[in-house]
């Protein structure tokens, strides 16, 4: 007898109960016909009912219509004649806290959020019509970056009735023995005949591409008349040819389960088949190891579902979900953490088939940094921790066969009661000992320590709070000091963190690596669904355009986009030169509109490529395999002699046997020279040092060159390789007439006389500058300079620590054909070679000057505050003409870099050339600038 499903999809009837009526009337709302109507599955926001938000969100895009509270909807059902005598199930897919009548009889109810409710319609469901009504109250819930209580009122996914036979296979767990080579298979009958059975259970188990079966297998069960369900356990013998799942060879067996037998004497039958893989997930020290083999897991913390339909794709399609995973695997990401919550069974189908590992969370957390009372606190929840029990093993039961599942926490920057969160650890971990556990990402975030029994350690820090060892390369100015990306040293390739990680005995996940803010693309606007309203980028595009910087959008977009991806980069390479780190999660790869509209992602709110770099380029970093340069700087004089180090991560499949390490420096598209070195093999699950050359950089005008290291595998006839930029300056002759002056007073006075001026404006008030950053902003100013003006805490033994408000900037967008740069190479954005020049600049704020100001150099303003910045710019006062340059290039004598930019300025403010088109009066100039 086949398993027969009813899809319920489709109009239902629909009403709001805000005021909670629908249960309290004589009868209830569930045996009324319901005056509205709705499609399911979705949400009331999906079809535009709730409280219609008529003022844009400054902070985020939020849906169109939001409604927190009781809904019901409800539909006609007809039960076929064929399904009398059979076993019938109603399956809500992402709903929550629901109650479920049928006709006027009360079948259950149901407080999972995120695993299917079923609830068993057998003894009611009798052939012909009935009204089917679901009550669902979404007001109970917190809202979480992965959930949102707008988002979840309604039945997401997928409805509908199953019938069965009355003995059915009703649920079954695989558990592999890879060393054993041995299936061990619980399973569980369900009965609902009231008579005892009797029959066997033919069970078959092949890939899915059947390149590897085993023996049929046959199963005598007995069913008890007494018994409802039993739990049956068999093992099965895997034998040779054995396929394993990993990231690389995504193998998938199939079990079929035939059950054939009787019941008081009348036939029963029941087909069940379920996916599985074979793998074994665990760590070896401070590695992750799959298989026997090191990984290094490179994830993505923050993959939003509202993607789905922003692409017009199905959250609950593993067809489509594979779309998505595939752009994951193009981007070298092999790993996804779900903060908050855990997606639909439909993603873990598809990161099966694409082979990334999964991490999802259970909702202690709601918004970041919940504390959790113990029991000496007036606040203290004695039902909080078998919630989470009972949540978390329906959890383990729903995933169990899903090899990509092999992490799981508990929720996200968890405080309070660790005792509660260790026991809720072990308890997970007795049900299912084939994942990982942890209590939390990023927990304890003022007290950071790693807890006793987790697996794996995912932090932004490691050890205490004031020692301050870092474990990724960015923090908010709320949370200082800053990273190793943000701060004032020279940028080089040396940094790793090795001296975070070292006294961990588990791996340690960066934990929300980067979030490196860049401007928008307001071509997108009009793309979002109608039941989005994409308020905060309306409110920026509003900004530019009282600013009158429209004009810009698109450079400011294009430039900030590649000073967020230098950002990345380095961030990521410290995490790949790292031996023995367990991996990182970025915040996310794909832009966030919500919690303070971050657009810090190299994807776009669609998943769409930004222009910033090609998913090429980006796995020459984020990959399995990465060959890494160590160098102690970017910027040389000619003629000087530099050492480095060649070294190469592989946590590809296999070791590498024959492989050809070389170098090649390029201008252009010259090879200037190429050097190969001695065979090596390279091991798997190792970061190998390849060789050590010296070069010296030699060149008769500046120049920005390429220095590539690769490593050519003889065997696969593959390459490796990665590109650094490198500038090489002769040193410069300077000369010039003009005044240059620190003052205001000095500057106008050779002003009024029609001289040409070098002003260094230097650091001004708060409104007039602000200060130089090379990083682009953390996340979200809007989000994060809240955070910083109002903290202030005292930490245990430690004095009160305040916070600094963020400089807000993104990197620096110009012209490179201007002549100003006529020796200083670039490419019109924030690159190395601007370091010191943009560290130590102040840029001003240009809004208050009557004419608008076009910059020589632009610093690009986070689009929350939108200022006309700039680094370097022209002005024409009284009858002279001023280059106003907002970092003191002579605090740099003897640097070639900075002295060749000095040079390009002077020879141009020499020249016909130097017209400046923005006029300002002596006075507001002196007045402006005076320090």
């Amino acid at each position: 007898m086949n398993r027969t499903i009813m899809d319920l999809s489709g109009e239902w009837r629909f009403a709001m109960d805000p005021n909670e009526k629908g249960t309290n009337q004589c009868g209830g709302w569930f045996s009324e016909t319901l005056p509205d109507r709705v499609r399911l599955p979705g949400t009331t926001s999906q079809n535009f009912v709730g409280i219609e938000s008529k003022v844009a969100d400054k902070l985020g895009v939020i849906e169109k219509f939001t409604y927190r509270g009781v809904a019901w909807y409800q539909r006609d059902i007809d039960i076929p004649e064929a399904w009398a005598g059979r076993h019938i199930e109603l399956k809500l897919e992402r709903a929550n806290n629901t109650t479920v009548w049928l006709d006027n009889i009360l079948v259950g109810k149901s407080d999972l959020l995120q695993v299917d409710q079923i609830f068993d319609l057998t003894n009611i469901a009798s052939p012909g019509k009935h009204v089917l009504t679901v009550r669902n109250d979404n007001s109970r819930i917190r809202p979480t970056h992965g959930y949102r209580f707008d988002f979840l009122n309604g039945i997401c996914g997928e409805i509908s009735l199953t019938a069965t036979s009355k003995v059915y296979m009703k649920q079954c767990r695989i558990m592999p023995n890879i060393k054993a080579k041995t299936l061990t298979v619980y399973f569980t009958l369900g009965n609902q005949t009231g008579c005892e059975s009797r029959g066997n259970i033919f069970f078959h188990v092949h890939t899915l591409d059947n390149s590897h079966a085993l023996k049929p297998y046959r199963f005598d069960y007995m069913l008890d008349f007494h018994r409802t369900e039993k739990e049956y356990e068999m093992e099965l013998y895997l034998g040779d040819g054995l396929k394993l799942w990993d990231e690389f060879a995504p193998n998938l067996y199939c079990l079929e389960a035939e059950l054939a037998g009787k019941a008081g004497g009348v036939p029963v039958s029941d087909f069940y088949s379920t996916r599985f893989g074979i793998r074994e997930f665990t760590h070896e020290g401070t590695q992750f190891s799959v298989n026997g083999k090191k990984v290094i897991l490179r994830g993505d913390a923050l993959l939003h579902e509202k993607y789905m339909y922003r692409m017009g794709l199905s959250l609950y399609s593993r067809e489509d979900w594979v779309k998505v995973l595939k752009i994951y695997k193009e981007y070298g990401i092999n790993y996804l953490r779900f903060h908050t919550h855990c997606p639909p069974n439909a993603v873990f189908e598809a990161a099966d088939e694409v082979g990334i590992y999964m991490q999802p969370e259970l909702t202690i957390g709601g918004t970041n940094g919940m504390n959790v009372p113990g029991p000496e606190s007036p606040l203290f929840d004695p039902l909080l921790e078998p919630t989470m029990q009972r949540w978390g093993k329906e959890l383990l039961d729903w995933l169990h066969n899903h090899p990509s599942f092999v992490m799981l926490t508990l929720g996200n920057e968890i405080n309070g009661d660790r005792s509660l969160l260790e026991r809720l650890v072990e308890y997970l971990r007795a049900l299912d000992p084939t994942r990982m556990y942890a209590q939390g990402s990023n927990d304890f975030i003022r007290q950071q320590c790693l807890s006793v029994n987790d697996d794996f350690w995912s932090t932004m820090k490691t050890d205490t709070p004031w020692e301050y060892k870092m474990a990724r390369g960015s923090y908010a100015h709320s949370d200082l000091p800053l990273g190793p990306v943000q701060d004032s040293k020279p940028r080089n390739s040396l940094r790793d963190h090795s001296e975070s990680i070292k006294h961990s005995p588990v791996p340690v996940i960066a934990f929300e690596l980067g979030q490196y803010e860049t401007t928008c693309n307001f071509d997108e606007i009009e793309r979002f669904p109608k039941m989005e309203l994409p308020g905060s980028m309306l409110r920026y595009q509003k900004m530019m355009e009282e600013q009158g910087l429209l004009h810009k959008e698109k450079d400011f977009y294009r430039d900030s986009g590649k000073a967020c991806l230098l950002c990345y980069r380095e961030d990521i390479e410290m995490i790949m030169r790292t031996p023995g780190m367990g991996g990182f999660q970025i915040l996310s790869l794909a832009d966030i509109h919500t919690d303070g509209t971050a657009i810090d992602g190299i994807l776009n709110a669609f998943m769409e490529n930004k222009g910033m770099v090609s998913a090429e380029e980006w796995r020459r970093y984020c990959s399995d395999r990465v060959v890494l340069l160590r160098i102690g700087k970017f910027t040389f004089d000619s003629g000087e002699q530099a050492g480095f180090k060649m070294q190469f991560a592989n946590y590809g499949p296999e070791t590498i046997d024959q492989a050809k390490p070389y170098f090649e420096l390029y201008h252009q598209d010259n090879c200037l020279e190429r050097r190969e070195f001695d065979l090596i093999s390279l091991p798997q699950g190792d970061l190998t040092d390849l060789a050590s050359p010296t070069v010296t950089f030699q060149c008769d005008e500046p120049a920005q060159l390429v220095l590539r290291v690769g490593v050519e595998d003889l065997a696969d006839q593959k390459t490796y390789y990665n590109d650094y930029n490198i500038w090489v300056y002769p040193v410069p002759e300077i000369q010039h007439t003009m005044l240059t002056t620190k003052s205001a007073e000095e500057a106008a006075a050779a002003l009024e006389n029609g001289e040409s001026v070098l002003f260094y404006s230097g650091l001004l008030d708060s409104e007039k500058s602000v200060e130089g950053f090379f990083a682009t902003n953390f996340w979200s100013y809007d989000m994060f300079a809240t955070a910083s003006e109002n903290i202030s805490e005292t930490r245990p033994g430690k004095p009160m620590i305040g916070a600094m408000l963020a400089p807000g900037t993104m990197g620096i967008s110009y012209d490179p054909n201007h002549p100003v740069f006529r020796y200083f190479p670039g490419e019109g954005h924030s690159d190395y070679q601007w370091f010191n020049v943009i560290m130590n600049g102040n840029p001003v704020i240009l809004d208050h000057f009557a004419e608008p100001v076009e910059p020589i150099v632009w610093t690009i303003d986070t689009p929350h505050r939108c200022h006309r910045l700039g680094l370097l710019f022209e002005l024409k006062v009284g009858k002279g003409k001023v280059m106003v340059c907002t970092t003191d290039l002579s605090q740099f004598a003897g640097e070639a870099a900075e002295e060749s930019l000095l040079k390009g300025i002077f020879e141009y403010m020499a020249s016909d050339e130097f017209q400046p088109q923005a006029e300002c009066g002596l006075e507001e100039f002196k007045s402006f600038f005076a320090r």
